[in-house]
């Protein structure tokens, strides 16, 4: 199937309260008006809506924000480097079956032509057909889930953007939530995120100067899916439930700059932002705020690993004596990002970390999140 039989082509205005000559809308390119078949020379990422809120139960109206978020974010002014951005429009479907399957075709189609996507939705249950896009091109791929909540209920089986996570499961995948309140989760939901080895980070655990230990994880994902539920709501007004904790306004901007700067990110998903809870259109300013600073990042991507040769970056040797392993550390001594080689699965793999990692290794400590993966192995 051809791209443009999935696609609903759209035309925004620019908000008329913006004040730069340079805007953002200026460097966006219609998919509609596009004279030559899309690919990575000719389009660097592409802009897709979801206007599709059926499964979001109570914030059935998220689907309006594509299209309002798109609005303020072509008003801004535009990134420090150039990039040449294709606007998809939104996805076609007459019923929720055939969008999920459109997403799906649409992911995997630029996926393949190397084209990063940003995702507006629309209900974060899209993250599923975003992921098996991407599985049609690379069979392992790493998910960060960025939300306050497991959106998993036990035994159910009814598929919801409060109930997808199980399927994302897979031996292939590595799932990761970022920013969850336990608090608002039971010992059930965090009882399956053990059992299938998802991993979580909690919102208290980034606080301070721990917030940018977020970053490896961010870097090495193929798939982010942020719920803005994950904000909090004085910060974030348009979600549908209170919400008096959470990620900052500046956090969640910093959040997608890292996710724009990995290297190896596919997929970009904004989800459950409802514009009928807002409050002086203050949630939907976010929002197009939160997708600039990603595409912020993109323009200040490093070319680093997987693109460049780990053996290239310098190197730090660290025995650990107790399980008799040496571990070796990856420093671009540019940008002072860091990589590790780690056994895992009965060979030796590349994780993205950080110099703090590398102290705790020193130390003899190991962090938590590599400790299955070192003793699995040993």
């Amino acid at each position: 199937m051809k791209l443009e039989d999935l696609l609903k082509p759209c035309n925004t205005k620019f908000n008329s309260n913006s004040q730069s000559a340079d805007r953002f809308g200026d460097l966006v390119i219609n998919f509609s008006n596009l004279k030559e078949e899309i690919a990575n020379d000719v389009c660097d990422i592409a802009l897709l809506g979801i206007e599709e809120g059926t499964n979001s139960i109570g914030n059935e109206e998220c689907r309006l924000s594509p299209e309002v978020i798109r609005k303020y974010l072509f008003a801004l002014r535009g990134i420090s480097k150039p990039l040449k951005v294709v606007d998809l429009g939104n996805v076609l479907g007459a019923t929720i079956q055939d969008k999920y399957r459109a997403v799906e075709e649409i992911v995997s189609i630029l996926s393949m032509k190397s084209i990063p996507i940003v995702v507006l939705g629309g209900s974060q249950d899209f993250t599923v057909p975003c992921m098996q896009g991407i599985k049609k091109m690379r069979n392992k791929i790493n998910i960060s889930i960025i939300d306050s909540k497991v959106d998993h209920i036990v035994n159910s089986e009814d598929y919801s953007a409060v109930n997808f996570l199980s399927n994302l499961i897979d031996n292939n995948n590595s799932v990761t939530i970022l920013g969850l309140q336990k608090y608002l989760n039971g010992n059930s939901q965090l009882d399956f995120l053990a059992k299938n080895n998802i991993n979580m980070v909690r919102l208290g655990d980034l606080r301070g100067d721990n917030f940018n230990s977020i970053e490896p994880f961010l870097r090495d994902s193929d798939l982010v899916s942020l719920d803005v539920s994950a904000v909090k709501a004085g910060d974030m007004p348009a979600q549908a439930g209170p919400n008096p904790n959470g990620f900052s306004a500046a956090d969640v901007c910093q959040l997608a700059w890292y996710s724009g700067m990995s290297d190896r990110l596919s997929v970009f998903g904004l989800f459950e932002l409802n514009p009928q809870f807002d409050f002086r259109d203050n949630g939907v300013f976010l929002g197009a705020q939160i997708i600039w600073h990603f595409f912020e990042g993109i323009a200040n991507r490093n070319n680093d690993y997987p693109f460049r040769d780990i053996e290239s970056y310098y190197v730090y040797h660290v025995q650990l004596d107790e399980i008799d392993l040496h571990i070796r550390f990856f420093c671009n001594t540019e940008n002072n990002r860091w990589w590790v080689e780690l056994p895992i699965e009965n060979e030796k793999q590349i994780v993205s970390c950080s110099y703090k990692d590398y102290l705790m290794i020193k130390e003899n400590h190991i962090p938590d999140r590599w400790l299955s993966l070192l003793f699995e192995s040993h």
